[in-house]
């Protein structure tokens, strides 16, 4: 096996645990944790978006969570507790 397939594997094995054990998986809105600010109102997202964050702080995996989001660079949502978005194009101008 070479050395990307085992890091591969190495991800994969954590993102299970992170389903198995994550507040998050195991909550009635999982939406929270991913807001579309761009499909309904941005005081809804915001609303969500700390609901999420307050939950984070109380997984047994926040840390993991947070390790895991930024060695796959996840382009957003909320992972350990912290609020990811990719920068677009469109952004910058």
């Amino acid at each position: 096996m070479n050395d990307w397939e085992l890091m591969t594997q190495q991800l994969e094995a954590e993102w299970q645990e992170l389903k198995e054990t994550g507040l998050c998986y195991q909550h009635e809105h999982p939406e929270w944790w991913f807001p579309d600010t761009y499909g309904y109102d941005w005081k809804g997202a915001v609303r969500d978006s700390r609901k999420a964050q307050e939950i984070c702080q109380q997984c047994p995996v926040v840390g993991q969570c947070l390790t895991w989001a930024v060695r796959t660079r996840q382009p957003t949502g909320i992972w350990g507790g912290r609020i990811f978005r990719l920068l677009r194009k469109e952004d910058e101008e």
